[in-house]
């Protein structure tokens, strides 16, 4: 793939292999939020189980990770895509309050798609901009993006169709590029209509084919996080982790397929944003009113950071898009 050269994350600061004890133990894990969204719950975590044989959503259908520190290059030497050499093709799909939606382009010609990264415009059967108010995006806990974003000859980008629509049904999405726009057909169906309710549309992320096109959910806001680690093993790797998500609101939350990522710190600061970027859970989970979830959380292999974390201590981060991140701290013996 042409493009960016990217990494998920990187060094610091380098320094020797086998300054520090081939063995890490965490003899004390001490769990703190960087930020609460209000009063922690009294209520117990219920524990988010995954549905047996469930299956991700496309893609394209999920939230992105959070920003990252990336190393990359520059675009390839191509001509920007003019609109009359871009197609496309959006759709719809159902999710936690509205519908999400998604629109893919491409060009044959090789050209450089830049895909500006503001909210579509919907088009009903006679080519006229639908009556749907654009809501700015509340993802401002991480916002989500695709750090290794490139420009290519294809690109896609998300967006978040909240409330209710009654109007007549949507047959097209207009996409804003760099230099003009792109009208491509459209899939699926609106969210449903409900009387006195409304609705809005709110900009998801753009990407490559292959990677999340969605941001957070306007719910996610209402959300705090909190870290529990175990143990380090010899492998060596973070064992034993969970994130307990808490919910503020009077209303219970839905965490649909998302990218985490984490990452771990030494006292001098030296470390990674994110050993790799992994899916939180398959399907959706719902953190109740006022309520709090239990995911846990696959171990971490530490195989490229490991030897060369320094200090006594070091600290370990979740990290989502929509969702203040939340620590650990490990402590290494003497």
């Amino acid at each position: 793939m042409a493009g960016l050269a990217h990494r998920l994350s990187r060094w610091r600061k380098t320094w020797p292999a086998g300054s520090l004890a081939a063995v890490l133990i965490v003899a004390a894990a001490v769990t703190l939020p960087l930020v609460l969204a209000g009063p922690s719950t009294a209520v117990p975590a219920a524990v988010y189980h995954a549905p047996g044989q469930s299956t991700p959503p496309p893609i394209a259908f999920q939230v992105a990770g959070p920003p990252l520190t990336v190393v990359g290059g520059i675009p390839a030497d191509r001509p920007r895509c003019r609109p009359r050499q871009v197609t496309g093709r959006a759709m719809l799909r159902p999710a936690a309050d509205g519908v999400l939606g998604v629109v893919k382009l491409s060009s044959p010609a090789g050209c450089n798609l830049l895909i500006k990264q503001t909210t579509p415009t919907l088009l009903g059967g006679d080519g006229q901009a639908l009556a749907i108010p654009a809501k700015p995006n509340p993802d401002s806990n991480n916002p989500a993006t695709n750090n290794d974003w490139a420009i290519e000859p294809a690109a896609a980008l998300g967006f978040h169709w909240t409330g209710s629509w009654c109007g007549a049904p949507p047959r097209a999405v207009r996409v804003a590029l760099q230099q003009g726009s792109v009208v491509a057909p459209l899939s699926g169906a609106p969210p449903p209509c409900r009387p006195n309710a409304s609705g809005a549309l709110i900009t998801g992320v753009t990407g490559l084919p292959g990677q999340p096109a969605q941001a957070a959910l306007p719910g996610w806001r209402f959300l705090s996080a909190r870290l529990h680690l175990s143990s380090v093993t010899s492998k060596p790797s973070l064992h034993g982790m969970w994130v307990d998500f808490s919910n503020t609101s009077q209303q219970p939350v839905t965490l649909i397929p998302a990218r985490y990522c984490i990452g771990v710190a030494d006292t001098h600061g030296d470390g990674t944003d994110c050993e790799s970027l992994r899916l939180l859970t398959p399907g959706d989970a719902t953190v109740p009113a006022n309520g709090s979830l239990r995911i846990h959380l696959p171990d971490q292999s530490l195989a490229w950071t490991y030897r060369d974390l320094r200090g006594p201590r070091f600290t370990v981060t979740f990290a989502m898009a929509g969702v203040p991140s939340a620590t650990a701290i490990a402590t290494k013996p003497r």
